[in-house]
């Protein structure tokens, strides 16, 4: 399945710059630094987090699985529905308006699962980490 992702920063970042700009009074932007299949997203933890003993699944889930697992959780079903939907987002407005200029993606995926760690969400693999 392909999602638009985009920066938490970046997302305030057009907030506050949608309130401040004039020409975006009253309209509406789609917010995405680029649109990324969930393997590609896996692909970018797992370069970052299995050299330091993170076991990141890096492959694309099996249709078979979240099909099957859609019969028992309706959650599932959008991903069913969607599952080979391919999409791009423009962004372009948000960029000329709002004057948003994206971070890359595996920036902030990156530091997410850093920050993640840091809070004790995932348990610290990092040598001389202190065990919570």
């Amino acid at each position: 399945m392909k999602l638009g992702i985009v920066d938490v920063r970046d997302t305030a970042d057009a907030h506050l710059n949608a309130i401040k700009v004039p020409e975006a009074a009253n309209r509406r932007f789609l917010l995405a630094s680029e649109t990324a299949w969930f393997g590609d997203i896996a692909a970018t933890l797992h370069k970052e987090f299995s050299p330091h003993g993170y076991p990141v699944c890096h492959g694309d889930a099996s249709y078979c699985i979240i099909r099957t697992i859609s019969c028992w959780n309706s959650d599932f079903k959008m991903y069913v529905q969607n599952w080979d939907y391919d999409f791009e987002i423009d962004t372009t407005p948000s960029k000329e308006i709002l004057k948003i200029s994206y971070r890359p993606s595996t920036l902030y995926l990156n530091e997410m699962g850093w920050a993640m760690i840091d809070a004790g969400v995932i348990e610290d693999k990092r040598e001389g980490a202190v065990k919570k």
